[in-house]
């Protein structure tokens, strides 16, 4: 994203990590792929997916976002975020 050299943080994008959990349309396809948590009774509840995103410091959009599984192995915010990681630009910095 090209912004103001003057927004940058020295001559740096600054990108801004934050994980949160949703909750989504209880359809057979989203309960296949993001099923519910085990502390919900099975077919009382919606299906949970994690989700970590970007954001730009200068401008406050969101650079990127991985979404995935709200359980399981490799399922957390680290792990999400890994996966956005060889798409920063060349010396950005993450918060």
């Amino acid at each position: 994203m090209l912004v103001p050299d003057e927004w940058l943080w020295n001559g740096r994008h600054v990108k801004l990590v934050e994980g949160f959990v949703v909750s989504l349309p209880d359809t057979e396809a989203n309960q296949a792929e993001y099923p519910q948590s085990r502390s919900q009774q099975a077919g009382v509840g919606f299906p949970l997916a994690r989700c970590v995103v970007l954001l730009s410091l200068a401008t406050g959009m969101v650079a990127d976002l991985e979404i995935g599984p709200y359980a399981g192995k490799e399922t957390g915010e680290t792990a999400l975020l890994r996966n956005l990681l060889h798409r920063l630009w060349a010396k950005a910095l993450i918060l």
